[in-house]
């Protein structure tokens, strides 16, 4: 049976789309700003920021041929486009009835979580907040403020354990002290703070690149 005139350019059309979001992701590998501004001109008659970059956004989550470095480099980058891009790509995971170290794996194994400390800073910190709000219902942090220490003591305890060349680790009584008082000005719950520390332990906290 012939091929319709029709199918033929739905066809060539899916072809024409596919070698430019290819191109797009070419470019986002070789120059992330640059691929920040052709994609802004791509949707330059969207009617807000936010609906260019939740479109951006959504281009970063769907390809597969963006390096999980640039990613990064992209939604660290502190310009107005860029942080509603880092807005809603951790908006795009749900956070919601995860526990902290669930939400922070799944955060981690989405792209490479590595770079400039403030670049870093600027994706945790969206990142916390969003936690906290998914959350909120939750009877376990005062406010975004405490899950965005918690999580840099995750961190922590995750390259004592598995990355620094030390001989004596954390201990789980170590961990526990540590945390003391960053409930804003309370304590965490010590079986909350244990079961953090054994789950830990028992896998490790692991970013896409490893």
């Amino acid at each position: 049976e012939a091929i319709s005139i029709e199918d033929k350019d739905r066809f060539n059309k899916l072809l024409r789309d596919t070698k430019k979001w290819e191109e797009y992701a070419r470019l986002a590998n070789e120059d992330p700003k640059d691929f920040i501004k052709k994609m802004s001109d791509e949707y330059i008659d969207e009617e807000s920021l936010e609906k260019k970059a939740e479109k951006i956004a959504y281009f970063l989550h769907l390809s597969h041929h963006i390096q999980s470095s640039k990613i990064i480099e992209i939604l660290g980058v502190d310009k107005p486009l860029n942080r509603e891009i880092l807005k809603q790509y951790i908006g795009a995971l749900d956070f919601s009835n995860l526990d902290i170290l669930k939400a922070m794996r799944l955060l981690f194994i989405n792209f490479l979580m590595f770079g400039e400390a403030q670049v870093v800073e600027r994706v945790l910190g969206e990142f916390c907040k969003q936690y906290y709000n998914a959350n909120a219902n939750g009877e376990i942090f005062a406010n975004s403020g405490v899950v965005h220490t918690f999580t840099y003591a995750i961190i922590m305890l995750n390259t004592d354990m598995y990355k620094a060349i030390l001989k004596e680790k954390m201990s789980i009584e170590a961990f526990v002290n540590n945390c003391r008082r960053i409930n804003d000005g309370s304590d965490l719950p010590e079986e909350f703070l244990r079961g953090c520390y054994n789950s830990l332990k028992q896998y490790e906290m692991k970013t896409l690149a490893s």
